[in-house]
């Protein structure tokens, strides 16, 4: 597999993370074309030094455009977008990894073998104990 990860500032609300985990699909914008990520490779987030989650890839769009992001809502202009429709799952454990910039592929960064691995089902409200928090 070819997954690769993605990292979301350390300076962005940690309550935007949370709503972008809980989203049931959604797309994640790229500053480029992923050259070898396919349909059906994963996508994690990183986010505060640790990855946080990751989606099962159903879409590449390689058309270039522009979006609203993060919590401030600022315009990002993509080069691609990464198209995810069954949710974010999260990991067992905490897996901690250096911050980086645009996308890094798990296999040269000595985690390929996180792919492998069963993660805990997608993120819910219930599974986070959040539910109360964001019934509004």
């Amino acid at each position: 597999m070819s997954s690769f990860a993605r990292t979301i500032q350390s300076t962005e609300n940690p309550d935007y993370v949370e709503e972008i985990l809980l989203r049931d699909e959604g797309a994640i914008p790229l500053p480029l074309i992923p050259s070898i990520a396919n349909v059906g490779d994963y996508i994690y987030l990183v986010y505060d030094g640790k990855i946080i989650g990751r989606a099962k890839i159903s879409e590449i769009d390689p058309h270039p455009g522009s979006m609203r992001i993060g919590s401030t809502q600022n315009l990002y202009h993509y080069r691609s977008r990464i198209i995810y429709r069954a949710g974010w799952e999260r990991p067992n454990i905490d897996i901690y990894i250096r911050g980086f910039q645009g996308i890094r592929y798990l296999n040269r960064l000595g985690f390929g073998e996180l792919d492998q691995e069963s993660w805990l089902a997608p993120y819910s409200l219930e599974a986070t104990g959040d539910a109360a928090r964001f019934a509004n």
